[in-house]
């Protein structure tokens, strides 16, 4: 619950609940929120905090400095208990010895050595409806094109892209109480299927890559390899398919920008940089390590602090013309991918992935549009807006319809 107690340093507090959130334009109810001090909630009865910051520089404070705002998950020492995520929940210098092990395998130029695979997936899935004249978007692209990459990345068979679009759905979104668990489970056997296969058939793909690689003069240990596959699965599905759907929501009712887009496709570099600014989707957290002050709000050990990146890219402190989508903007210096040692590992790949599904998808539709009127989604992921947690804000649907090309014929 939102404490309305006053306090000496005045934290901006604020009670939001589902019903004030358009599941449309979630971004708009976190700016009524911004402008101020840190926002505090109470999240147990034992006296620690949970406080959301909201604007650029308050990001900027805690997600450069992880000494103090930690991503350090305290049941590492014992994984047996716990889904943990390497690197994502270790902070430097233990971050930093996996994170350059990883750093290769996702760089520019390996990204841009997958690209022509990358295409053809995508161009694939849209020819597999492109007759029809419409499609459900989130379920018949938006999640089967990056999972579809990342099975191959990885070295996953791609036939099994719906399993791993359910997993991905019931961890994230779980509908019971074991859900995440059993996922776990699930996630973690096929891996070790994959680890095992590849130590005797090593391939060209990133399990194989992962087996080769060494840390303090070791190579990685079983639980390391299922912890950063743990990762790389739960890290970059979601979030790219969330984005591809805002974006595309973005074109279908927004004529000029998907004209402009279709006519210019050499704009889709810098439209996709403002498609993550405006539409950003990533939320971090972290927990402070020692008492500290933001704004003037004082934070104590143990508190909670929850970073969601959608109000910090529209700071009009920071972004000129901050609550405009412009399709052209330069220069963009978003943060759609975090900032600090934690920055997205995967940014280059998400970019790649967008940057072809606006190409391909212009090039053979330039012109669509919602495909029901009355169409509203069940949920964006933001309700109740205080209660987010880490939930990424996803359209639950998005029904897309253009000019059938058979019809044309």
């Amino acid at each position: 619950m939102v404490s309305d107690s006053p306090s000496p340093f005045s934290p901006q507090v604020s009670r939001l609940g589902p019903a004030a959130v358009d599941v449309l334009d979630p971004w708009e109810s976190w700016q009524r929120l911004s402008g101020g001090g840190p926002i505090s909630t109470e999240i147990d009865g034992d006296g620690r905090g949970c406080w959301y910051l909201l604007d650029y520089q308050q990001m900027k404070s805690a997600l450069q400095n992880p000494a103090v705002f930690s991503s350090q998950k305290d049941s590492y020492k014992d994984t047996s208990q716990e889904f943990v995520l390497l690197p994502g929940e270790v902070d430097p210098p233990v971050h930093r010895k996996y994170r350059t092990l990883l750093n290769p395998a996702f760089s520019p130029g390996q990204v841009a050595a997958r690209e022509p695979e990358i295409r053809r997936i995508c161009v694939e899935l849209i020819e597999s409806f492109l007759d029809r004249g419409s499609c459900e978007f989130m379920n018949d692209f938006a999640f089967l094109y990056p999972t579809s990459v990342f099975l191959g990345m990885l070295g996953l068979d791609v036939r099994r892209t719906t399993e791993f679009v359910e997993y991905t759905h019931r961890f994230t979104r779980p509908r019971s109480a074991s859900d995440r668990r059993d996922v776990e489970i699930a996630i973690d056997a096929s891996l070790r299927e994959l680890f095992g296969e590849r130590r005797s058939q090593p391939r060209d793909d990133l399990a194989s890559y992962l087996l080769s690689c060494e840390i303090d003069d070791r190579p990685l240990t079983d639980e390391e390899l299922l912890s950063i596959g743990r990762l790389l699965f739960i890290a970059g599905l979601d979030t790219v398919a969330a984005t591809l759907g805002w974006s595309f929501h973005h074109l279908a009712i927004r004529p000029q920008d998907r004209t402009d887009l279709a006519v210019r496709p050499e704009l889709s570099s810098t439209a996709v940089e403002e498609f993550l600014r405006y539409y950003s989707v990533i939320t971090s957290s972290r927990t402070v390590a020692e008492d500290t002050s933001i704004n003037g709000c004082p934070m104590h050990a143990g508190d909670s602090i929850v970073i969601p990146l959608a109000p910090v890219n529209r700071d009009a402190s920071e972004y000129e013309a901050a609550d405009q989508f412009i399709l052209d903007r330069r220069p963009n210096r978003h943060v759609g991918f975090g900032l600090g040692p934690h920055r997205c590992l995967g940014s280059h790949l998400a970019r790649t992935e967008l940057r072809i599904a606006l190409e391909e998808w212009l090039a053979r539709i330039p012109d669509f549009s919602v495909g029901h009127p009355d169409w509203r989604p069940e949920a964006s992921g933001l309700e109740p807006l205080l209660g987010i947690g880490l939930s990424v804000p996803m359209l639950s649907s998005l029904p897309l319809s253009w000019a059938s090309t058979k019809a044309a014929d």
